[in-house]
């Protein structure tokens, strides 16, 4: 009797384990490895470098469109505002990173974009 008791509870604490390792893997979150989810961790009011111009991140958010989910940065210039928008594209392809200056919109590698604090 003692042992089915013990049996049972291992069971039922097993279970419990696997629910709770599922809803961890299925929550909704951006998954990549730390070096390519630099871009995704900044957070204001830290420092970029792109295209050879400095900004202040100022402001971030984040959503999700029908391709997937974004971070979107608002940058202030020396001479005016951009956007720094990042979109992890898969595990394979790193991440399609956009800057959006004066209505132009630049296609960058994640590499060409320094950042500092």
């Amino acid at each position: 009797m003692r042992n089915k008791a013990i049996a049972s509870g291992f069971r039922e604490g097993l279970a419990r384990w696997f629910r709770l390792l599922r809803s961890w893997w299925q929550a909704d979150r951006v998954r990549v490895s730390p070096l390519e989810g630099r871009l995704l961790r900044m957070q204001p009011p830290c420092i970029v470098r792109v295209l050879g111009r400095y900004a202040q991140v100022r402001g971030r958010r984040t959503g999700h469109t029908p391709r997937g989910p974004y971070v979107c940065y608002d940058c202030e210039l020396d001479d005016g505002h951009a956007q720094l928008w990042v979109e992890p594209i898969g595990p394979l392809c790193g991440e399609r990173v956009r800057w959006i200056e004066a209505a132009k919109e630049h296609q960058l590698d994640g590499r060409e974009v320094e950042t500092y604090g």
